[in-house]
């Protein structure tokens, strides 16, 4: 059993070339015959096809601008954002449907409630403290190893946080920042991109690990145009010491597995490495070992090369061991084949002749496509409220959803006109207020709540700076002059309105404030 004291070594998957392409193939694959499928691997197969039909028509590329529903803050006081709900669905459903493929259990993210202190809050930070130090992805960055503190970050927040990138798996892409769910998963689960440790296949090990509870998803961009993906593992001392839900699990699984997982994004320079994980077995050899692969179909067998057994040190995920290998390329990987993976020179009183063996049938996962889900029109945050239109003449226009991809409807709404929002979503910089059905107007423009108000502002920003004094608080604004509020000064307060989901102080006359920089005090 992994011992809790033992310090665990995580590897960093670097990915700066994005090159998925599920649709297609390398080489000549064609849909076998059905019937060359057992009743129970049919059954198998219908479902995998089914989830990845389903969860690849609602999976829509996002980037810095559509993938929060509260988006972070990278100055004093710091933010670290909300990630959008369909997001970390979508992200869990991945993570879950490669988990199916090895018939492994679902693992749970607590996607409900960042308030409560959750794993994705957790993962949220790490995320977030990666991308505000500019971490440089081509050196390690568990415990924020190689990353320098933001000034605007507390050293206590710092400090207290690196665990959040030590148990987890990390992604970094600085090609292609906009992407789907599907592709950071897809790509550690291949784990072919890890310049650190390429053929330990350790992000693999701990996405589909036997002993996996829990996770959080994170995600945050740099202005150094890298995205950096969290995924936390907060239930570790659980974990370790729990039963295994499989002994031994195996990459690719028995049974049936999809050929494109094998194919996909394999070559010479970043190969697929094969795995056979084993849960409690600690003394598996780290040589001495061979694999062979047989093509059952065809009789052709060979050997695979760079055969290792791997520590747990190496390995995580909570396995007491692993053999990571490349499999022959004298055996070609065909749709409808069986093949019968063979490993030698294991303990011969624990596993017989010294040898582990199983075997395989390949299938095509693509297949007919669904709808897709429009998530332009999500509710992210489900509340009603009055929306007021302010703007400085005429009409706001509607649209029919808030992404890029969405367009004006054509209906105008005057100014000063009030409408019945039914709840607000982010995208583009702004909020964006939801007025029925497929009828979305810019939060710039929406008042959501105006008051007379008798408090103190304290001024809550970088020490030694302070925050810009505006005309009014809505879009057409102008700073006055050169005024600002200095941090930890105190002023009186007499009207408070909120203007695209965000409060605006009204420090006498025509001079307002930005409430996300100010702390009050009832008087």
């Amino acid at each position: 059993m992994f011992k809790k004291n033992k310090q665990r070594v995580f590897q960093v998957v670097i990915l700066l070339t994005t090159i998925w392409f599920q649709a297609q193939l390398q080489g000549n694959v064609v849909l076998a015959d059905d019937n060359s499928y057992t009743p129970a691997e049919s059954t198998k197969i219908k479902e995998a096809r089914l989830r990845f039909s389903e969860l690849t028509s609602r999976d829509v590329a996002r980037g810095s601008y559509d993938i929060y529903s509260v988006p972070p803050v990278f100055m004093y006081p710091f933010k670290a954002g909300f990630l959008k709900q369909d997001f970390l669905s979508t992200t869990t459903e991945w993570i879950n449907y490669y988990r199916f493929l090895l018939n492994l259990p679902p693992a749970t993210n607590a996607a409900i409630s960042y308030e409560q202190g959750t794993a994705n809050n957790f993962a949220q930070l790490g995320a977030y403290l990666l991308a505000a130090s500019n971490a440089d992805p081509m050196k390690y960055q568990h415990n924020l190893t190689n990353a320098t503190k933001p000034y605007y970050i507390p050293q206590s927040v710092w400090d207290n946080s690196k665990k959040y990138t030590n148990f987890a798996v990390l992604y970094f892409n600085g090609n292609s920042p906009v992407e789907t769910s599907y592709y950071p998963i897809a790509n550690l689960i291949a784990d072919n991109y890890d310049y650190l440790t390429p053929n330990a296949t350790g992000h693999r090990a701990e996405l589909l690990s036997s002993r996996l509870s829990n996770f959080g998803i994170g995600v945050a961009y740099g202005n150094n145009g890298i995205k950096y993906e969290d995924i936390y593992f907060d239930n570790t001392t659980h974990d370790v010491s729990s039963n295994p839900s499989r002994t031994i699990v195996n990459y690719p699984a028995e049974s049936v597995f999809p050929i494109e997982e094998l194919v996909n994004n394999n070559s010479d320079a970043h190969p697929i490495y094969w795995s056979i994980y084993f849960s409690n077995d600690y003394l598996i050899p780290r040589t001495g070992l061979s694999v062979t692969v047989k093509d059952d179909t065809t009789g052709v067998v060979g050997n695979a090369t760079k055969v290792q057994g791997v520590a747990p040190d190496n390995i995580t995920g909570y396995y007491a061991s692993a053999v990571t290998y490349l499999p022959p390329k004298n055996v070609e990987l065909k749709v409808g084949d069986r093949y019968t993976v063979t490993l030698s020179g294991l303990d011969p009183t624990k596993y017989q002749d010294g040898q582990y063996q199983y075997s395989f049938k390949l299938f095509n996962e693509t297949g007919g496509t669904n709808p897709s889900l429009d998530i332009g029109n999500v509710i992210d945050m489900p509340q009603e409220s009055i929306a007021t239109v302010r703007c400085v003449k005429g009409s706001i226009p509607v649209y029919n959803g808030y992404t890029s991809s969405h367009h004006e409807t054509g209906e105008f709404l005057p100014n000063n006109s009030q409408w019945k929002s039914f709840g607000i979503s982010y995208a583009n910089n702004t909020f964006w207020f939801n007025v029925g059905n497929h009828q979305w107007i810019d939060g710039k423009y929406v008042e959501t709540a105006s008051q007379n108000d008798n408090s103190v502002a304290t001024i809550d920003y970088e020490p030694g700076y302070g925050i810009r004094v505006w005309t009014s608080p809505y879009f057409n604004k102008q700073p006055v002059g050169e005024k600002y509020l200095i941090t930890g000064t105190q002023w009186k307060v007499f009207h408070i309105t909120t203007i695209n989901n965000t409060n605006w102080f009204n420090v006498g006359g025509n001079q307002w404030i930005d409430g996300r920089y100010v702390k009050t005090i009832i008087k």
